[in-house]
């Protein structure tokens, strides 16, 4: 695998870091699911400032979203567009060029419909997905702490958390059944996986490999699932650095953040164009 770190500067552009047009997934080594931060880390320690510089830039937009009401509506289904942005600077080093903070909000200007569409399934999905299995979960739960009232009457935001509150876990757990509760919980996980793994690499499908929304989702969930082995890796080693992110109180996204996208890039080229 090439360092980016270790790419010529200006104009001496690498044949590899031409458009990066996907070919057929194929499997990769397990130990790469490690490999991808690791060097995910040499990349953002190669440019550590423009990479600090985007981050504080997105956290700082991400702030203002989050306290506006009707951006924070929207929130969600932009994060592909966020995505992308920082694709494009993965991108820029790879090529020897730059990390320029203003890459962030490249895909506002490239593929922009098609990201949000992206977002729009995903976040239409994930909301039917869990209505599906945990609906009917929170539905006897709510009728088990107010037998005389319906959904319609009740607040939710202040009553439920106080009823529950009220509650010991052993008063709790003879209202929900576990037992059906862990199959609902099992059966809800087997359906999200693959929907992960359908939109996993569909930012950069759509940005750098030139796809339509259906080519993008169709190969990011093949690119995946035939490399099982190492995403788990990936996502054990991820799940342990996230632990950083309280302890920091936050700090850690600064460099968590893109050293999460570079690895996403470098794992895109490994599966689809290398």
């Amino acid at each position: 695998m090439t360092d980016l770190g270790d790419l010529p500067p200006g104009d001496e552009i690498p044949p590899a870091a031409q458009p990066l047009l996907p070919h057929a997934p194929h499997r990769v080594a397990g130990d790469r699911g490690a490999g991808w931060i690791v060097e995910g880390w040499d990349c953002f320690k190669a440019a550590t400032v423009p990479w600090l510089m985007l981050s504080v830039l997105w956290l700082a937009l991400l702030l203002v979203v989050e306290y506006s009401v009707l951006l924070g509506a929207v929130h969600s289904l932009l994060k592909p567009v966020w995505a992308a942005g920082f694709l494009m600077a993965c991108h820029a080093q790879y090529r020897g060029e730059r990390v320029d903070p203003r890459a962030l909000f490249a895909g506002f200007t490239r593929r922009f419909g098609s990201l949000v569409l992206v977002g729009v399934l995903q976040f239409c999905l994930y909301v039917a997905v869990l209505a599906l299995f945990l609906g009917p979960v929170f539905i006897d739960l709510v009728s088990a702490l107010f037998p005389d009232r319906t959904l319609l009457d009740l607040d939710l935001q202040e009553e439920l958390p106080a009823a529950l509150e009220s509650l010991s876990p052993q008063e709790l757990m003879l209202l929900i059944d576990p037992s059906a509760l862990a199959l609902r919980v099992l059966l809800l996980l087997l359906v999200l996986l693959p929907l992960l793994a359908a939109f996993w690499f569909a930012p950069a499908l759509l940005l750098l490999g030139d796809c339509s929304l259906g080519e993008a989702l169709r190969l990011s969930l093949r690119g995946t699932l035939r490399n099982v082995w190492p995403f788990l890796i990936y996502g054990f080693c991820g799940a342990l650095l996230a632990l950083l992110v309280p302890i920091t109180l936050g700090a850690a996204l600064l460099v968590l953040v893109p050293v999460y996208y570079l690895s996403l890039y470098l794992s895109y080229r490994d599966i689809f164009i290398d």
